[in-house]
């Protein structure tokens, strides 16, 4: 799903990997390519990734809750918990931002805690 404001893509299944320690995300995002996750769209590993804190910030809508989507959203297996972000906590490595969908909370915990898995790439 391309996301016509940042032109990134988004994977449509929000659910694929279920709840991953961090380390384990980025690793499966990492091996994500067409075929995996119900996609066709010739995309290869390596072209995806979790997304960045930023670009969860510009997706969710905080109007919105459970989960603060917008409105109409046309992704699937959208879970109302905490997914994980690409960005480690400046003060100290072992932790990672994380967006918890539920209500929008953006907050860091340590990596070794499972969270969501919803990766992204860059549009083309």
């Amino acid at each position: 799903v391309t996301d016509n404001q940042t032109r990134l893509i988004w994977l449509k299944n929000a659910d694929c990997f279920g709840r991953e320690n961090w380390s384990a995300a980025m690793a499966s995002a990492l091996r994500l390519g067409s075929g995996d996750c119900g996609l066709r769209d010739g995309s290869v590993a390596g072209q995806w990734r979790l997304p960045s804190k930023d670009e969860w910030n510009a997706l969710i809508d905080k109007k919105a809750s459970k989960p603060v989507l917008p409105y109409g959203h046309p992704f699937t297996g959208v879970q109302s918990g905490s997914y994980w972000s690409s960005t480690t906590w400046d003060d100290y490595a072992g932790n990672a931002w994380n967006v918890y969908l539920y209500d929008g909370e953006v907050s860091v915990a340590g990596q070794n805690r499972t969270y969501y898995v919803w990766p992204v790439r860059d549009g083309r």
